[in-house]
């Protein structure tokens, strides 16, 4: 049996990575949930953005589709 992980991997705005510990994130939080970061100093607040999470989701899925109409038909050989 595994633990479960307790650290996620987030991107922070610039891009770079880090590694946060679960407990500290919104409850409820997944996998491609954008994060609002407020605070100063050493303190902070985290908020889901529902509101930029779903326009990001929808705009991966917009791409995906164009991509899918250019597929071509039939089956592949490899």
């Amino acid at each position: 049996m595994t633990d479960a992980p307790s650290s996620s991997r987030i991107e922070l705005p610039d891009g770079t990575t880090a590694d946060w510990l679960l407990s500290t994130l919104p409850k409820g939080v997944k996998e491609g949930d954008m994060l609002l970061i407020s605070g100063e100093g050493g303190d902070f607040d985290l908020e889901i953005d529902h509101a930029e999470t779903q326009r990001r989701r929808q705009q991966g899925q917009t791409k995906l589709e164009a991509l899918n109409q250019t597929a071509p038909d039939g089956e592949m050989t490899l």
